[in-house]
């Protein structure tokens, strides 16, 4: 992706904007196996198939993570929400991620630009990216509506890129260990 600046979406993510794919196929959840539990959403394993669409890379016949939200209850319990509630959620996280792709695309962009011209820097750039998603609607007699992630995988063999989440929506402090070579590289600089 890449955009300047008279090519920026001119309005929110709508699920009827003409730019949107739309698949059909199934998704299988095992909702037996809570992969995690954030502050308002679980994530289970999950297997996508598409109909019509040969291959759509990281979702087709591959394991996902499948997302939906949850309200926490006096008790500890937890209580799903209706679907046109997930739904509307999920169009607003998915208005954000759009915008946040767009800034890092920019930072990315950036970045070239003053390797060009000031030449590499003496220090390794870390390649970021956010997890590739899509918003799932179930129809039927009951609406559901799930957000369908990549699995990432943390244990790739040797030689392999190492998945390292730095940040999350929880707090926004670094998740790196002051220890960490990757986060001293950039203190080291003068």
């Amino acid at each position: 992706m890449s955009y300047d600046h008279n090519d920026l979406p001119d309005g929110m993510f709508d699920l009827d904007d003409e730019n949107v794919d739309i698949h059909w196929g199934t998704l299988d959840v095992d909702f037996t196996r809570e992969a995690g539990k954030g502050r308002f959403k679980t994530a289970h394993p999950g297997w996508v198939k598409l109909d019509a669409t040969p291959h759509l890379p990281p979702f087709t016949n591959q394991k996902v993570c499948v997302k939906q939200i949850y309200r926490q209850r006096s008790n500890g319990a937890i209580s799903r929400v209706s679907g046109r509630e997930e739904l509307g959620a999920f169009v607003v996280e998915f208005n954000c991620v759009r915008w946040a792709l767009i800034l890092l695309d920019m930072t990315y962009q950036f970045v070239a630009h003053e390797i060009v011209k000031r030449g590499e820097p003496p220090y390794p750039i870390p390649e970021l990216r956010y997890t590739r998603a899509m918003v799932v609607i179930v129809l039927g007699d009951s609406e559901k509506a799930f957000i369908v992630e990549e699995l990432i995988y943390t244990d790739k063999g040797e030689g392999e890129p190492q998945f390292r989440k730095y940040i999350n929506n929880r707090d926004p402090k670094s998740l790196l260990k002051i220890s960490d070579p990757a986060r001293n590289a950039y203190h080291e600089v003068k």
